[in-house]
């Protein structure tokens, strides 16, 4: 299985986009092949961590990060105890926290991951991963011995729609 993990909300639709990429171009090796998931950080890593750290050896988890953002917020200085490390904190330092504590449990579990990192989120660097992303699921089908550029499955769906709307 891959795991999409955005830590960018900006960047959550391109692991939507994976996802579909990724389960129509290789999904056709009735033997094997990757199963796509996608997943916010920090949205989702509560939800999701401990079957990513302790669950089945079956998960490789893909980081998105940007090194810079457009805006960065800070925290104000009033927040109870219990949150007080939180005090004066900027999100993107938050963020880098969650993302490296979440990274780093994972590398202690031997969970295997990976990041990319986008210098940002302009159409430049967001077409740049698109592209990548496309080159490797064009050597995903080499490798599983699969025409990723066809969609027979789809197709098959589509065609009994139409017969069936066409009664």
């Amino acid at each position: 299985m891959t795991v999409m993990m955005p830590y960018h909300n900006s960047l959550f639709k391109v692991g939507d986009w994976y996802r579909q990429l990724l389960a129509e171009s290789i999904g056709k090796n009735r033997k094997t092949g990757p199963t796509p998931l996608n997943a916010l950080g920090t949205t989702d890593q509560h939800s999701q961590l401990q079957l990513y750290n302790e669950g089945p050896l079956n998960k490789w988890i893909v980081f998105m990060r940007l090194k810079k953002g457009k805006k960065d917020f800070e925290l104000g200085k009033n927040l109870p105890e219990s949150l007080g490390y939180l005090n004066q904190k900027k999100l993107s330092t938050i963020l880098e926290a969650a993302y490296l504590g979440t990274r780093d449990s994972l590398t202690k579990n031997k969970r295997p991951n990976a990041t990319l990192i986008l210098p940002s989120n302009t159409e430049e660097s967001i077409g740049a991963l698109l592209m990548l992303l496309e080159c490797q699921v064009a050597l995903l089908g080499f490798l599983y011995k699969v025409d990723a550029f066809n969609q027979p499955g789809v197709e098959s769906s589509k065609i009994i729609t139409k017969k069936i709307l066409s009664h």
